[in-house]
């Protein structure tokens, strides 16, 4: 008759099971079985599957030891020798006067076509030297000053804090800052236009049913039949390429009388542009 002794987690039951890493003993409530073995708790089977997977690897373990010699030598040698980051001379304002005998900027703001937002014009007079724009913190475009005019044409606000930065070099080569400015721009259309929609509130209980086209024709023709045989019109959503491709199933979308909209031109991502 196997030997019982007092549960290691509960004294007050008698059993004849024991984990197989420590060997202390068991009930049937802290059992854990792993790989046809029993087991005390997580930390003695991990701690036993260590134990197994080195005794595998006698045969290497003095490959083993150079590597890891080698390894942390190479990475005590890269921390010793490692140089400090060359540091960055910092910016300077450059005085207007060594530039420009006059200086001013004119901004005009326009709407655009779709009234989605404003554009910006920039209008410099009076610099010598090339100015460079700098928007958000991303070069945008430099201009030479022609007949003392330095004309930055149309710049798009996105919304939030629009940040401008003008820099131009001194007499001596330097680039320095000549003037920034942030314009903050908010518009009710635009965040309504940005709402997604999924659902619009009516007494009627329908679903809308859309399907995009992009660039391939699969499946289309089997959809159509389908939607013609249940009577059911939809929202189709092509693209100017698919349009092009397959001008042949765009009219049997209109002559079934589904809406057609508009899915751009190439699908280009717009997340990215």
């Amino acid at each position: 008759m196997a030997k019982k002794g007092h549960c290691k987690n509960h004294p007050e039951k008698l059993t004849a099971r024991r984990c197989f890493y420590c060997k202390e003993y068991i009930c049937s409530s802290c059992q854990q079985k792993r790989e046809h073995h029993l087991f005390c708790s997580r930390s003695c089977y991990y701690r036993w599957k260590t134990a197994a997977l080195w005794s595998r690897l006698k045969p290497h373990r003095t490959w083993i030891f150079i590597l890891l010699f080698v390894f942390f030598s190479d990475l005590l040698l890269y921390l010793v020798l490692k140089q400090p980051p060359p540091q960055t001379a910092p910016s300077v304002s450059v005085p207007v006067t060594e530039v420009a005998d006059s200086f001013w900027i004119k901004m005009d703001t326009t709407h655009t076509a779709f009234n989605y937002g404003l554009q910006i014009k920039l209008e410099i007079k009076g610099l010598k030297r090339p100015v460079f724009l700098w928007k958000n913190g991303v070069f945008e475009q430099s201009r030479k000053a022609e007949d003392g005019v330095l004309d930055f044409g149309t710049h798009y606000f996105s919304g939030g804090a629009n940040r401008f930065s003008l820099w131009t070099m001194d007499k001596n080569g330097k680039s320095g800052l000549i003037d920034s400015f942030t314009v903050l721009f908010h518009s009710a259309r635009l965040n309504y236009l940005e709402e997604p929609l999924s659902r619009v509130f009516t007494k009627q209980r329908r679903i809308a049913l859309t399907f995009d086209g992009g660039s391939a024709a699969n499946g289309t023709l089997h959809i159509l039949d389908t939607l013609l045989s249940r009577n059911v019109k939809c929202t189709l959503f092509l693209t100017g390429d698919f349009i092009k491709r397959y001008p042949a199933l765009v009219k049997r979308m209109i002559a079934d009388g589904h809406e057609l909209g508009n899915h751009s031109m190439h699908h280009p991502h717009l997340t990215n542009l």
